[in-house]
């Protein structure tokens, strides 16, 4: 009986180790199984950032490229836009200075012709002036003719006074006109204004000493006022028969 007893508490005891080994054996395994479950999943992170880091470095590298690549043609661009911006400048300024030496030609031109057509304007007014000039003394001569002849008209008729209003219409247009001072002092002559009709003869023999009309009318006033030594004097200078 004793040995029963020991034997099935030998078996109990080996039983109970043996169930403790086999609850050890279990955690064990658990807990192997968790840390290859930890490294499996370690690993499946270290691929899965492998994987993440090669396609950030491709992606890294295929934008490097791309920006190098628009770079690259940007600045293409703008040599090719500097270089036809240049050429596009050289180029108008080179229009520029054909242009402006075109129109420092037209500007001298201009002048020249703006300084022939003030020449000639001169030249034109010149003429006017001339022909103007011209005109006003031809009119003046008509004018002075035309008192001349009513003058002597009304002098014959007997109408001194008015003769003398025509005359001093002629006078005012030409005061040294001797023919229209004799006629004044012909009217006078004729109204026996004696001393009017001398002093005139005497003005106009003053401006002209071969004015023969008066010359022989101041000698026959003279005679009539009975001056007779001032007409024997005119007579010797004059040498009057």
């Amino acid at each position: 009986m004793k040995i029963q007893l020991t034997i099935i508490l030998i078996f109990l005891t080996t039983f109970l180790f043996s169930q403790n080994d086999s609850i050890k054996i279990v955690k064990l395994e658990n807990q192997v199984s968790l840390l290859e479950n930890k490294i499996e999943q370690v690993t499946t992170n270290q691929l899965n950032y492998k994987i993440e880091k090669d396609l950030l470095k491709e992606t890294y590298s295929n934008n490097y490229s791309r920006i190098q690549t628009i770079i690259t043609l940007i600045l293409g661009l703008i040599s090719v836009l500097g270089f036809l911006g240049i050429n596009s400048i050289v180029k108008t300024k080179k229009e520029y200075e054909k242009e402006l030496k075109e129109f420092a030609g037209l500007k001298t031109k201009f002048e020249n012709d703006y300084n022939d057509l003030k020449d000639y304007q001169k030249s034109f007014d010149k003429q006017i002036n001339e022909i103007n000039s011209l005109n006003q003394e031809q009119d003046k001569k008509l004018k002075i003719l035309d008192v001349k002849e009513k003058a002597n008209t009304n002098i014959s008729n007997g109408n001194y006074l008015q003769a003398l209003e025509y005359i001093t219409i002629g006078l005012e247009l030409e005061p040294k006109d001797n023919d229209l001072r004799h006629l004044k002092a012909l009217a006078y002559f004729r109204m026996q204004q004696y001393e009017d009709a001398i002093n005139i003869n005497k003005s106009i023999l003053a401006d002209e000493p071969k004015n023969n009309n008066s010359l022989y009318d101041l000698a026959e006033l003279l005679l009539i006022t009975e001056r007779n030594d001032e007409f024997v004097e005119l007579r010797d200078i004059t040498k009057l028969n």
